[in-house]
This record gives C-alpha cells, structure tokens and sequence, in this order.
C-alpha cells in the first residue's frame, strides 16, 4: 500500500527545542559550505547549535572559535573528555550529535555496554 506523502507533511511540527552537536575536525571541515547550510537552517528552525570538539582550550584555535563567531555558534571544547559526559557537566544536553566519529561521543559506561555486547555477540 503506497502511503500519501501530504498527509505525512501536514502533521503538526514538534515545539521541543531540538538541541544539536556539531563535531568540527572531520565533520565540519569535511564540507564547510555544506555544514554552513545546515547550520544556518537549524537554527532558523529554532534549534540550539553548538560546535563540539574533542579539542583542549589551550593551543590554536582560531580556526573553530572563527566558524563558532561566524556562524554565531558557541564552541564547546572537551578538552579531550567525552562528548556526552562534558556537555552534561555543562548543562546542556544534545538531542542530535552529528559526528564523523561517535567513539567520541558515549560516556565511559555506555561504552563498555557496547563492548559486552559485543563480546557476546563473538564481534570482534
């Protein structure tokens, strides 16, 4: 049976403040044009932007904290924790994580969770 596409598109959009994570090395800079588009038109859309990196403070950074003030982001540096677990010691909690590599993202119990199941399922 073929579904109507309109009355997919007629529901009623979600009011829930979406809150987005945006990895930079790898994600961002794979296709700045790209991501710029996207970003531009989460946050027309009401979500909560924010450039996530694995990143320390300390060192250059002039390349990330210029996209962040370009396209008027905030930049969260991790100073090499994770993800997960440093934007919840922050306060903020993402609803999407876009992430050219999510081993980076997880807190450490996640992890491990995965990695026994893994291990049961014989994946190596």
């Amino acid at each position: 049976m073929m579904q109507n596409r309109d009355s997919e598109s007629s529901q009623e959009p979600t009011t829930e403040t979406l809150n987005i994570a945006v990895d930079f090395d790898g994600t961002f800079t794979a296709n700045t044009a790209l991501f710029c588009q996207l970003v531009g038109s989460m946050l027309k859309y009401g979500a909560d932007v924010r450039i996530v990196t694995f990143r320390f403070s300390t060192g250059n950074n002039s390349d990330i904290i210029t996209w962040g003030e370009r396209l008027n982001v905030p930049v969260i540096f991790t100073e090499g924790k994770q993800k997960e677990a440093f934007c919840e010691e922050i306060g903020w909690k993402p609803n999407i994580w876009i992430d050219d590599d999510p081993r980076f993202i997880p807190v450490v119990s996640d992890l491990e969770s995965v990695a026994r199941g893994c291990r049961v399922n014989g994946e190596k």
